[in-house]
């Protein structure tokens, strides 16, 4: 087997990796900024929450996140439709949103 050096460019090239990186890089962004953002977030806009229990509330916010997605996988590999179920999905996150209020 004959080595082959991979460079930057040779691999910028391969189909998809510019799109995927991207995306990877949005989501890393959201996550993170989500992680360490978020708690203090809700700490100073709600004067009730203290430190601790917004970090409970970033969890729950990990927490649903993850089951939505397994869900969302889930009913798009049954059904074969996957984008109704993101529009489904997505339509059911829009009262979680109004109720930081």
């Amino acid at each position: 087997m004959k080595n082959t050096l991979l460079t930057l460019s040779l691999l910028l090239q391969l189909q998809g990796v510019i799109e995927f990186s991207i995306c990877l890089f949005f989501a890393k962004l959201v996550s993170y900024t989500f992680l360490d953002w978020l708690p203090l977030y809700i700490s100073q806009t709600n004067s009730g929450i203290s430190s601790s229990e917004s970090a409970f509330l970033t969890i729950m916010f990990d927490v649903g996140g993850i089951v939505g997605g397994i869900t969302a996988g889930y009913l798009a590999d049954r059904t074969g439709a996957s984008g109704l179920i993101c529009i489904v999905m997505l339509v059911f996150a829009i009262p979680s949103v109004g109720q930081q209020h």
